[in-house]
């Protein structure tokens, strides 16, 4: 399987947070976007295996989702309101104290939260250790050995600024270490979102603790899963509607169209047979007729597509438009030219000329602009009538 993350795919997995009322999430979700579709990103991703089907990416987006806070937390919030919260954090261990004890001493009180939660265990064996290394990155890489043990991994002194796993590439790469130590490739291949959540939660994939927020981790994998069926299902040509991770009526009929296409037994469920034919390079596409292959801008705009219609005739106008600045332009400059005879001036007296009549250089430049646009939305429409998409328009 060959596939890319795009802005969009991940937008309708765990859509960005609000920029005015949320900008310091919003830039921690861009700089993950980045490298996770970036050229670095997914050559790390293809290197650990995880490009090789849909159902490992999408179990290990929903992971990274989750742990994240759908990609806008870079470092585990230690700073809890809350008895409940942190008896569902960690139960076993606030199972041995009182309701008294857990708001005097817990509550509103990160260093001493993370000292308690995670003090003398996973190689944190000094004062304060327990908050310095607490859960950093997209799988929120928690305790000085998983610490220690990354930085040599990945070249970086991890003991001694922590802070640095805090990076979007950094937190990648402890995210891709972290999957392979638990064998999530093998869990993925299972589709045991159970065992991966709890490997990476609690420390063991067969923990009889659920993981925190595992009804949310499999919600993720859910929506993840459709989002990448529907990117390929749309790249196949076949009629998804929006790639918004919800599989509804118009996916559920372009599960089966290709379903039918591929001599599959056409239920409209993405079940393992379906799943291994979308996988394959050799999956068929949307069958299209002949003659809508060979379909011309004329042919739709005769059929009566709005969208055709429409682009022609902003295409016109852009050119009108600018074929009418241009000559304005020209012609001012042809009179201002001959007024000078000197090559300085010429060019001096034809700048000046410019800047005094910057309405029929915009009007050039907006005519342009509008000719390209047009040009783009109506071939763009012919394209997606030929591959059978957005009948009708």
């Amino acid at each position: 399987m060959t596939t890319k993350l795009s802005r969009e795919m991940i937008a309708a997995i765990a859509p960005p947070p609000d920029g005015i009322r949320r900008p310091v999430r919003r830039a921690i979700w861009d700089g993950y976007m980045r490298v996770l579709t970036g050229r670095e990103g997914m050559q790390l991703l293809r290197e650990a295996g995880i490009l090789e089907s849909r159902q490992r990416l999408a179990h290990f987006l929903a992971q990274i989702m989750h742990e994240s806070g759908r990609l806008t937390i870079r470092e585990e919030n230690l700073r809890y309101t809350s008895v409940r919260a942190v008896r569902g954090a960690w139960p076993s261990r606030a199972a041995k104290h009182s309701v008294e004890w857990i708001k005097a001493h817990l509550l509103r009180e990160p260093k001493a939260l993370g000292e308690w939660a995670y003090g003398g265990r996973m190689g944190n064996n000094e004062p304060g250790d327990g908050y310095r290394y607490r859960g950093r990155g997209l799988i929120q890489t928690t305790g000085k050995d998983a610490y220690r043990a990354l930085g040599e991994k990945l070249g970086l002194p991890l003991v001694e600024k922590p802070e640095l796993l805090g990076r979007p590439i950094n937190a990648l790469k402890a995210a891709l270490w972290e999957w392979g130590e638990i064998g999530g490739n093998a869990l993925a291949d299972e589709d045991n979102i159970a065992g991966i959540s709890r490997a990476i939660n609690r420390g063991n994939a067969r923990s009889p603790y659920p993981a925190n927020g595992e009804a949310d981790r499999i919600a993720l994998y859910k929506r993840a899963r459709t989002v990448l069926v529907q990117t390929r299902l749309r790249e196949l040509g076949y009629p998804v509607g929006a790639v918004d991770g919800v599989a509804g009526h118009q996916t559920e009929m372009a599960v089966i169209e290709f379903q039918k296409t591929a001599g599959l037994a056409t239920d409209g469920k993405v079940g393992p047979a379906t799943l291994e034919a979308l996988e394959s390079d050799d999956a068929p596409p949307k069958p299209v007729s002949e003659q809508r292959a060979e379909a011309k801008p004329a042919d739709l705009a005769k059929a009566g597509s709005k969208t055709v219609k429409a682009a022609e005739g902003a295409e016109v106008g852009g050119a009108v438009a600018t074929g009418a600045g241009a000559l304005a332009v020209l012609k001012g400059m042809s009179e201002t030219i001959s007024a000078w005879r000197p090559h300085i001036e010429t060019v001096q007296s034809a700048v000046q000329y410019l800047g005094q009549h910057l309405g029929f250089v915009a009007l050039v430049v907006g005519g342009a602009a509008l000719w390209w646009w047009a040009r783009r939305i109506k071939w763009r429409r012919v394209l997606d009538h030929r591959l059978g998409l957005h009948l009708g328009r």
